[in-house]
């Protein structure tokens, strides 16, 4: 089947199929894509077996998926499929073992969305991690959704949402909790929230 590179250097489509790379330097469609499309940038790959991927444009971005996107920056990666990278530096979605579905990160730096985060988003900032299903961070730093839920984190910076709790009792079922804003918060209780301030605590409860 067709395939087209417009223009640039040393780009590359191994047996693919519908595939392009509009310009740029050294971009790759990796073998076995299909409908793969690059726009330009350098470095940038779309690896073996993906379906329907695409990356605008930036530097060295990557991605390991079916129907997933790349729209430019630097050095994001994604593994899974129906999932998104808007741009920034340093993002990634899923590992190479534990690929994820429909998590998108709109930007910023070193943002992380792993294991379990299907369905989760971050909007954007820098060093933020979300390890649940449909989990929400806007923005801010070093913030952590881990374990927990569709809960969510508006902004801030420090802030901490945890799935579990040692006890005693010994809690596993911590979800839909939220931190509006703030800073060194830490919330792990079943349906809570804390609004904003600082150093603020939620322990092993509900509601």
């Amino acid at each position: 089947p067709a395939n087209i590179i417009g223009g640039g250097s040393s780009n590359s489509i191994t047996d693919s199929g519908y595939s392009a790379i509009v310009g740029g330097i050294r971009n790759q469609l990796a073998e076995g894509n299909l409908y793969g499309f690059v726009g330009g940038g350098t470095r940038n790959v779309i690896n073996a077996g993906a379906m329907a991927s695409l990356i605008g444009g930036g530097n060295q971005n990557s991605i390991t998926g079916n129907y997933t996107t790349i729209g430019g920056g630097n050095q994001n990666t994604v593994f899974g499929d129906y999932s998104s990278v808007s741009g920034g530096y340093e993002n990634i979605i899923g590992t190479a073992i534990a690929p994820l579905g429909h998590a998108f990160i709109g930007g910023g730096q070193k943002n992380l969305i792993t294991d379990v985060g299907d369905f989760s988003s971050i909007g954007g900032g820098a060093n933020n991690c979300i390890c649940g299903i449909g989990d929400f961070e806007g923005g801010g730093v070093n913030h952590i959704i881990c374990l927990s839920c569709y809960s969510s984190i508006g902004g801030g910076d420090h802030n901490i949402i945890c799935g579990v709790y040692a006890g005693p009792p010994q809690r596993q079922d911590l979800n839909y909790q939220a931190i509006l804003a703030g800073s060194n918060n830490t919330s792990a209780g079943l349906y809570s929230g804390i609004i904003a301030g600082d150093g603020n605590q939620v322990q092993g409860t509900d509601y």
